[in-house]
């Protein structure tokens, strides 16, 4: 009997700029293996780069390479799709709402942020919630645990302000064209900060209403281990920037640009495409989110 673990979401769960050694993903059915070889583990990653929830979606698209951010397939329909028997998953790891906020929106220092916490609380805890119930209800096996991984600090205090705008037109984001308040890396890294807690904050209650509509603790959320020291141009990042000449920082540059000139058709956003990695969690930002996840492995499955 082999042990299947279900990968859903966003470009933090499919591991955007990592090999697939270094992906949380990797790591999860690396260790069963090691420690517990009998349980067989492999995994199935449907999860890619710039998928949205996508609540009220109607559009459908062909999956393409899950470096190249694309908002479709949604998560709704990652998981409606997933092939193969529902009942034989016995893990499904999924995240979800900061495509659908959107991380231009979330970096403008002119966003009010209370909008932002509305935003926040519509996507990472209401639309969410539509999720989770789909999990829920597609993988109806009830020694399924449902793991949801929550965000961190792309950018906060510790972050070099002198280094944050190399950075910003990645993310559609320039603080030379507007009359911007006076300190716009401040208020960037402000809302970066604020995604970071109310997202978690969010994700947890939702995770919380659904077990309460299950009558059952099957889903539980798990932050990851991933500090202010550990954001991007912090002393100890964690998390994939620019280098001084905008170059990617990753291992996957080759593949990633070949998967780019394939499926993106807009030159600019190509571009950026040859560049997403940054904001994503680096080896050690992977390693973070392993470090999280193997003891919720461990109490829920006896490893």
């Amino acid at each position: 009997m082999a042990f299947q673990a279900l990968f859903l979401g966003d470009s933090v769960v499919w591991g955007q700029g990592l090999t697939d050694a270094e992906k949380f993903s990797s790591q999860v059915v690396a260790w069963i293996n090691q420690y517990h070889p009998a349980q067989n583990a492999y995994k199935t990653v449907v999860a890619h780069s710039g998928a949205v929830i996508g609540v009220g979606a109607t559009v459908q698209k062909p999956a393409v390479d899950g470096e190249v951010p694309d908002a479709y397939p949604t998560i709704l329909q990652q998981c409606s799709q997933t092939p193969g028997n529902p009942n034989d998953v016995n893990l499904v790891v999924v995240n979800g709402g900061i495509n659908d906020i959107g991380v231009q929106y979330i970096f403008n220092p002119l966003t009010d942020q209370q909008e932002l916490a509305d935003t926040i609380k519509r996507f990472c805890h209401d639309d969410l919630v539509t999720v989770l119930l789909q999990v829920a209800a597609k993988f109806a096996n009830p020694n399924t645990s449902i793991l949801v991984t929550g965000y961190y600090p792309v950018l906060s205090t510790q972050s070099d302000p002198l280094k944050i705008p190399a950075l910003l037109p990645l993310f559609g984001v320039s603080i030379a064209a507007l009359p911007f308040p006076n300190d716009p890396i401040a208020k960037i890294v402000s809302n970066s900060l604020l995604f970071w807690q109310q997202s978690k904050a969010a994700m947890s209650q939702a995770v919380a209403d659904v077990n309460q509509q299950l009558g059952v603790n099957r889903l539980e959320f798990v932050a990851p281990g991933i500090s202010e020291a550990n954001s991007a141009f912090a002393p100890t990042p964690w998390v994939f920037a620019v280098n001084a000449n905008l170059s990617p920082q990753d291992d996957v540059i080759a593949t990633r640009q070949a998967a780019c000139i394939l499926d993106e058709p807009d030159p600019l956003q190509r571009e950026f495409c040859f560049r997403a990695s940054a904001g994503h969690p680096n080896r050690w930002g992977a390693q973070a989110f392993f470090n999280a996840l193997y003891p919720v492995l461990q109490r829920r499955y006896g490893f």
